[in-house]
């Protein structure tokens, strides 16, 4: 439909936007975790009443 965006053009340009610097990420991170921590990132996210915005798990 002529007009519209579909999700994944929502995606590509938050995509686009982040690698051209437009769109700082950093201050949505609220920690960034080793992957073996996966289990208690989620029991937070899902226990806590005001959970943290988000993780990132670092895969390195």
């Amino acid at each position: 439909m002529p007009g519209r965006w579909t999700e994944q053009d929502d995606y590509r340009t938050f995509l686009k936007l982040v690698a051209v610097g437009k769109m700082q990420v950093r201050p949505l991170i609220s920690e960034i975790v080793p992957p073996e921590k996966a289990p208690e990132v989620y029991a937070q996210l899902a226990e806590d009443p005001n959970p943290p915005l988000g993780f990132v798990f670092d895969w390195r």
